[in-house]
């Protein structure tokens, strides 16, 4: 929904929630949900970074202070 929403910019979230008959609050927790997601990845891909550049030899203290 979040792709209508930047394809027509006229609509209000409220009246695309109510057309495809999901609640606001879904939408917005749903939303939430991506960008944690996003996060998340963006965290993995850095530790396995670390881990490759130490030659994974850092345990969880040494990749804790490194991150």
């Amino acid at each position: 929904m979040s792709e209508m929403k930047k394809a027509n910019p006229d609509y209000t979230t409220h009246e695309l929630c109510r057309v495809f008959k999901v609640s606001t609050s879904t939408y917005y927790y749903q939303c939430r949900q991506k960008s944690t997601h996003h996060e998340e990845r963006i965290m993995v891909e850095s530790i396995k970074m670390i881990a490759v550049e130490t030659n994974y030899s850092y345990g969880k203290r040494g990749m804790h202070r490194r991150y």
